[in-house]
């Protein structure tokens, strides 16, 4: 199907994403609030929602799920690498 490749390069693209998002949070990622920045915006093409989820991710060690609320009202990502 046409819609195929579409999907699978959205998919790859936000996957490396949330390895940019974990690696950049460190020990504060926390899945559920990356999946809430990312849903929160919608449904902007992935390089502007790349540029708005790693602007509200967090840097260093946060407490896991400390992470507040960004200026458009989701939940900043908190992330950890497994």
């Amino acid at each position: 199907h046409p819609w195929y490749f579409a999907y699978a390069v959205g998919r790859a693209q936000l996957e490396t994403l949330r390895d940019e998002a974990r690696i950049q949070a460190g020990a504060a990622f926390d899945l559920r609030s990356f999946h809430d920045a990312v849903l929160g915006h919608g449904a902007p093409p992935v390089p502007l929602l790349r540029s708005r989820v790693l602007a509200a991710t967090p840097t260093g060690n946060m407490p896991r799920g400390a992470a507040g609320e960004s200026a458009g009202g989701s939940h900043a990502p908190t992330l950890n690498r497994p």
